[in-house]
């Protein structure tokens, strides 16, 4: 079921990171005048999506690391309940190519896709302890699993708030 995975680590300065596909950059259109872009958590607090082949992903940890696992499964598997937030929403693939970034595109792995209509489930624990800043540990405090597989679009579905 699982055909491909990565953890990093990514730093998150201002609270965000993105999943995207490289080839959507060039279809993104420049900002309006007085055009505010959707939050990085967007609606439900933790997974935005701008674009199709965007989704930006909001951390509770701020100048700090967070550590990053991506799956891609060639089906769904239940979600994981011993994360405190989990959120499922649609994504598109472009060119073949899903690339894990930095607040500021600094591309922190890259993982082959085929092309095509993906489901990506966003785990997230950890979050209020990584806002606290009340922590020493060099290891990171906030963890999050991010799933793909091939799926119809569906729209936002939170599984744990």
């Amino acid at each position: 079921m699982q055909q491909a995975s990565a953890t990093v680590n990514i730093v998150t300065d201002f609270g965000w990171y993105m999943v995207m596909d490289p080839a959507g950059a060039d279809r993104e259109l420049p900002p309006v005048e007085g055009f505010l872009p959707p939050p990085a958590g967007g609606v439900n607090g933790l997974v935005g999506k701008p674009f199709p082949w965007k989704a930006t992903i909001a951390t509770g940890t701020r100048r700090r690391d967070v550590q990053v696992t991506v799956e891609v499964l060639s089906a769904p598997r239940d979600a994981l309940l011993d994360y405190e937030e989990v959120v499922e929403t649609d994504y598109t693939v472009l060119s073949g190519t899903v690339g894990v970034l930095e607040e500021f595109g600094l591309q922190k792995h890259q993982l082959q896709v085929p092309p095509g209509d993906y489901r990506l489930r966003v785990h997230a624990r950890g979050r209020r302890e990584g806002a606290s800043q009340d922590w020493d540990s060099t290891k990171p405090v906030e963890q999050h699993l991010l799933q793909i597989w091939p799926g119809q679009p569906e729209g936002e579905v939170v599984i744990r708030p």
